[in-house]
Order: structure tokens, then C-alpha cells, then sequence
């Protein structure tokens, strides 16, 4: 009737602080924004149902992060902060498409893992620098 149509999501979209987000065009466009260094970014803070553990739903609430992305950037030597990081994103997101939010952290690690696709492979990275990006640390 409108003319307008429907938006086409893959599986891997999610909301996130209202907005429709694919991690993978954050991830490429992070990419992009930063040179091409190696990026990954992982959803945080999603959880299909919580395991309560005998926890308070309070004490799940506390222990579990916000909702939202951090982008791991394997630099190198490459002088990068977390919030020139942040800006470049941000600069780029006009042009970026559809699906690109700024992640809420950026963890700097030197050198991507020897699997690049897991998670829980950069968290075990040995972090140079981490933070928000902004100026108010959230």
C-alpha cells in the first residue's frame, strides 16, 4: 500500500538501544574506519534465557553486562586509542549503511588469535588499552 519495503535482516540481526544491528557491518565498517587493522566484534549482554544459579534476578541483572557490542582491534604497532577508534566510526557511519552502531567498547590487543572467528578467543588476548571511546566513560 505505502510503497515502501520491508527491510531485509539476516539471522544475525539484533536490537540493540532500539536500532536494528548487524555485529557484522559494525565489525566491517570498524574495519574500514580504522585502516583495514583485523576487527571483531562481539554482542555482549544478550542472553536467550538467563541461567539463575540460585542468583537473585537482581544479582543476574548486576553481574551481566548492558546490552550492546565490544569491538576487539587488533592494532600492531599502530598508534590507536579506543576513542580515535570511536571517532572514526562515528564519522563514518553516515556513509556506512544500514545495521552500523558504535559499539559501547573497544578493547586495543596487538595481534588478532590464531582464530579470528571466536569470541572468546580475543578475550584471552593480553589488552593494551580498553575503553568507551567517548568522553564520559560509561
Amino acid at each position: 500500500v505505502t510503497g515502501v519495503r520491508t527491510a531485509e535482516r539476516g539471522p544475525d540481526w539484533l536490537r540493540l538501544d532500539g536500532c536494528w544491528v548487524s555485529p557484522a557491518a559494525v565489525r566491517d565498517a570498524l574495519g574500514r574506519a580504522v585502516g583495514g587493522l583485523p576487527v571483531h566484534v562481539e554482542v555482549t549482554g544478550v542472553t536467550e534465557e538467563p541461567e539463575r544459579d540460585g542468583a537473585t534476578e537482581a544479582e543476574d541483572t548486576a553481574a551481566t553486562p548492558p546490552p550492546g557490542l565490544t569491538a576487539y582491534i587488533a592494532c600492531g604497532d599502530t598508534p590507536l586509542t579506543p576513542a580515535e577508534a570511536h571517532r572514526a566510526l562515528t564519522a563514518l557511519i553516515p556513509t556506512a549503511g544500514s545495521g552500523v552502531l558504535a559499539p559501547r567498547r573497544y578493547v586495543l590487543v596487538t595481534d588478532p588469535p590464531a582464530d579470528p572467528d571466536r569470541s572468546d578467543a580475543w578475550r584471552r588476548l593480553k589488552t593494551i588499552e580498553e575503553g568507551t571511546g567517548r568522553s564520559r566513560q560509561v
